[in-house]
């Protein structure tokens, strides 16, 4: 059963420091139950170019209130891609998210 943005409804807003980044997220979908990494979802991450940092996800309800944020350390490689796991806290209902928010923030060496 496919659990992603296209059946969900949810709106997938993509920051354009990704692009920048050569980074593209193209799908969005719940963690799949019993993932070892708990709860909350899973993104499909695209990388054209090497990077390190980090993913700011932000999710959204109807009423348009952030009900939940995560961060998600990435080190990506040039012509590379997989799902990564977005954590949210236990209390964050899935089925109340209509708009993920997703953005790149590189990792600054001093």
């Amino acid at each position: 059963v496919e659990k992603g943005i296209e059946k969900s409804g949810r709106t997938l807003v993509i920051d354009s420091s990704l692009m920048s980044a050569g980074l593209q997220v193209t799908k969005i979908q719940n963690l799949s139950v019993g993932a070892s990494e708990g709860h909350g979802l899973e993104a499909y991450l695209v990388s054209n170019a090497a990077g390190n940092g980090e993913l700011l996800i932000k999710v959204v309800d109807a009423m348009d209130r952030e009900i939940g944020r995560s961060r998600v350390p990435v080190q990506t490689k040039t012509d590379d891609a997989g799902y990564i796991a977005i954590p949210l806290d236990t209390r964050v209902p899935l089925a109340t998210i209509a708009k993920v928010a997703i953005e790149y923030q590189p990792k600054v060496t001093p």
